[in-house]
């Protein structure tokens, strides 16, 4: 137990570190809102809103149990790697025509199948990482949709 609560504390030092420059960069790229999450703090040279949210985000998770919040984290994996799955699909094998028996191999056939093992993976997740999981991703759908509307 003492071992498991070192490494959770341990891991979640790099990501919080990696999540808030993310969003950093993401302000950056204006996929979020600039002004805030691009925001700079002068003395330390870090991106301090975003090291806030993430903290905050943090704080919530120390009131979960260990299976909670791994599937969490494993919710945003799964849909990570099925994400990039079908974007190998629609880049190579759709877009770039790379449909001989190499490229159906490679670029729609390997993708699908591990596109259909995470989904599988999905249903031994907690019911309330599928829900708020599904949530970001659809919050994070409605966002991409209103920057591509408003920043043509």
């Amino acid at each position: 137990m003492t071992a498991q609560v070192i490494t959770q504390f341990a891991a979640g030092i790099p990501a919080q570190a990696s999540g808030a420059r993310v969003l950093f960069a993401m302000g950056r790229d204006q996929t979020l809102p600039r002004k805030f999450f691009s925001h700079i703090n002068t003395r330390f040279k870090t991106p301090i809103n975003n090291i806030i949210i993430i903290g905050i985000i943090g704080f919530i998770a120390l009131f979960m149990d260990v299976n909670s919040a791994t599937s969490f984290v494993n919710f945003g994996a799964f849909s990570a790697f099925i994400f990039v799955n079908i974007s190998v699909i629609f880049h190579y094998y759709i877009n770039n025509k790379k449909r001989n028996l190499k490229g159906t191999i490679l670029y729609l056939i390997i993708p699908l199948c591990g596109s259909i093992i995470n989904i599988w993976l999905f249903t031994y997740l907690d019911k309330h990482a599928l829900i708020l999981g599904s949530s970001w991703i659809i919050l994070g759908i409605i966002i991409f949709i209103l920057n591509k509307k408003f920043n043509k």
